[in-house]
């Protein structure tokens, strides 16, 4: 599919031109832009200062001093003690630079690129880096703290971007910048070498121009960098362009290896897709041996490939907005034992065509959202497209589900899921995938998640290597109207009583509310709004407590909640009634009600002489006869939540009884 057009936030990493902007508009931006990256350049030098000044000084703990010394001496080679000392310096540098941005906290924000206003959006030529000033991507790192594999976090310390700088964990590889050498910047340095048989991996991308983007540096330690950047992406797949070099390390599967992850999420931070790339065999890698000198010393290398990341229900999930709100991120980790590394070059990040995705394709239909289809027996069906890399063969397809953009997904029990796939030819085809729609659930009200899970096996060279690909799909439930509703206490209580809460429920045909309702805040129109098609039913056991504020009438699924004081004037047979939310107060109250800790039991003109509160249940949990009295005070801390009845017995010998919620 030829991009003609993307809307994507200016200015990735450099200034992108524009055409038909607000000059003044664009150059205040810009403007704004240029001051903060000043800033953050004059705090790198102040941070330099601050490690020559304590790096003497400053001690690791033995335990992270013996671990490196003891990896270095597994290596086997005779450079072991100095790599052991170099990976020592940098953990230490990395360890003050963190300990600065502790003291200085206000510094952080001189790193943090601002996305230009929506009127500054503009077309995004190969990734925005062929511009001149830095924007819209922001940088992070600091050590390895864990072995988390896939789920290796995301950095924290701010960094800056160098120009031609193969030792640093973030630079530009500029071919139009003074510094450039083309003798040793052409190649990565570390392949285009003696030791790996001088293999030429080129720095900039074929496909792009003169620049592109180098994370982590070509040597051993515990380094982890991010680089990140708010975009709008307006197409139905991410695309990007790489070439990663992970070094192998051998380690048990327990430990961490070199690897790279690509992370997008929705502006609400929850994780919606996501690439991961392990240093282990895989026919995407070619093999650079390290010089005799054992396998953890070999280099997987890919060379500039690119993959495309499959977005397009989240992107026709919003069909009134321009696209798809979005933060994307890069992330590349040495391995966790501080001896092997893993360095990565990016360019091409938007406004372009991955032809040969290096992990194949996948991409989902847009999904029914009929909620007709939840109320049958039918199950709830799923479909899409796929293709495989060469040599590539299907092993199958599952799914796994989260909710309203959550961002565990949960695998669907398969029991439950049916998968038919229709092959076109060895390496491309249709699937769909069946669900019980009692996996989502009885009156499912919200937005479905469904990651879809292709799993295939490509054979090449070096041997056969089980894979992953995935795709999104969404569901919008949020608005479907069900038939029924039953809310019972104390399964359905509504005790906000913060006064700003709103409860709004409908169904096509009834309601019946034996619930309790404490929302609002004695002020007319601000609570609860029950509307169905035929009846709202309030049985017994249905209460509005004290400045509570409520109104139920019949109405048809329209969304359209109003507090009403007469019928509609378009209907003659519409019956309405309104509950008015205050509540006069009875001769027993309990203040406060709801309660997490001390109430007062007060009695309106008479006093009493025994109090019992039992549970919902009818169990006896407190009993005490007092002196007579109008007010006792209680401590319910101990009390399990829930609610609770009080009764109170009058010297007269009349028992009165009121709700108590514990929370």
């Amino acid at each position: 599919m030829k991009k003609t057009f993307k809307l994507i936030l200016l200015c990735s990493l450099f200034f992108c031109s524009f055409s038909g902007m607000a000059q003044s508009d664009l150059k205040g931006y810009l403007d704004t832009e240029t001051k903060r990256i000043q800033k953050a350049q004059a705090t790198e030098i102040e941070i330099e200062r601050f490690i020559s000044r304590n790096i003497d000084g400053y001690e690791l703990s033995q335990s992270v001093i013996d671990d490196i010394n003891h990896h270095a001496a597994e290596e086997g080679h005779n450079t072991a003690t100095n790599n052991a000392e170099a990976v020592l310096l940098k953990i230490k540098k990395a360890e003050l630079r963190k300990l600065y941005f502790k003291e200085h906290p206000q510094a952080t924000q001189h790193y943090l690129a601002s996305g230009p206003p929506s009127a500054l959006r503009q077309h995004c030529v190969n990734g925005d880096f062929e511009s001149d000033v830095m924007a819209n991507y922001t940088f992070f790192s600091e050590p390895i703290a864990s072995n988390l594999e896939c789920a290796v976090p995301t950095p924290q310390v701010p960094l800056a971007a160098t120009i031609n700088d193969f030792a640093s964990l973030v630079t530009v590889m500029d071919g139009s910048d003074s510094s450039w050498d083309p003798a040793t910047m052409t190649f990565d340095p570390t392949l285009n070498s003696a030791t790996y048989g001088f293999i030429q991996v080129p720095t900039l991308s074929p496909n792009g121009s003169k620049r592109s983007i180098k994370l982590n540096d070509n040597s051993g330690g515990k380094d982890v960098t991010t680089m990140s950047r708010d975009i709008l992406i307006d197409d139905p797949f991410f695309e990007y362009e790489f070439s990663l070099m992970l070094q192998a390390s051998g380690h048990l599967l327990t430990q961490q290896e070199p690897i790279f992850t690509v992370r997008i999420y929705d502006l609400a931070g929850n994780l919606i897709q996501q690439r991961c790339i392990i240093s282990e065999p895989n026919c995407i890698f070619q093999v650079a041996e390290g010089g005799g000198r054992g396998h953890a010393n070999d280099i997987y290398y890919t060379g500039w490939m690119c993959d495309r990341m499959d977005v397009f229900a989240l992107v026709d999930d919003k069909p009134d907005e321009k696209g798809f709100n979005a933060r994307v991120e890069f992330t590349i980790a040495d391995c966790g034992q501080s001896g092997h590394f893993g360095t990565v070059y990016i360019d091409n990040i938007c406004d372009f065509t991955c032809e040969k995705p290096a992990f194949g394709s996948i991409n989902t239909e847009t999904l029914d959202g009929n909620c007709d289809k939840l109320f049958g027996s039918d199950p709830y069906r799923i479909c899409g497209s796929y293709t495989l890399p060469p040599g590539s063969t299907l092993d199958d397809i599952t799914a796994s589900i989260s909710t309203n953009g959550g961002s565990v997904f949960n695998p669907i029990d398969p029991s439950a899921m049916v998968v038919s796939i229709f092959p076109i030819d060895a390496v491309s085809g249709t699937f769909c995938i069946d669900i019980d729609i009692h996996v989502l659930n009885d009156n499912p009200s919200e937005t479905y998640v469904f990651q879809i899970i292709e799993n295939y096996t490509q054979t090449c060279d070096s041997g056969s290597y089980h894979n992953i690909n995935t795709g999104i799909a969404v569901a919008d439930f949020s608005k479907c109207c069900f038939p029924t509703l039953t809310l019972s206490s104390p399964s359905d209580n509504m005790t906000n009583n913060t006064g700003d809460a709103v409860i709004l429920k409908q169904r096509k045909e009834w309601i019946r509310a034996t619930n309790l309702i404490g929302i609002g805040n004695n002020s007319y129109q601000d609570g609860v709004v029950y509307h169905a098609g035929n009846f709202v039913e309030l049985n017994p056991g249905f209460e509005v407590l004290l400045g509570g504020q409520f109104a139920a009438y019949p109405e048809a699924c329209s969304d359209n909640y109003v507090y009403r004081s007469s019928a509609p004037q378009n209907t003659k047979t519409a019956r309405m009634s309104e509950v008015n939310l205050e509540k006069i107060a009875k001769a027993l109250d309990i203040y406060p009600n709801p309660s997490s800790d001390v109430i007062e039991i007060v009695m309106q003109n008479t006093t009493f002489n025994k109090v019992a509160i039992n549970s919902i249940d009818g169990k006896l949990v407190y009993e005490k006869s007092m002196e007579a009295g109008s007010t006792l005070q209680l401590n319910i801390h101990d009390f399990a939540k829930g609610i609770y009845v009080v009764s109170v017995t009058s010297q007269e010998g009349k028992v009165f009884t009121k709700k108590l919620i514990k929370n």
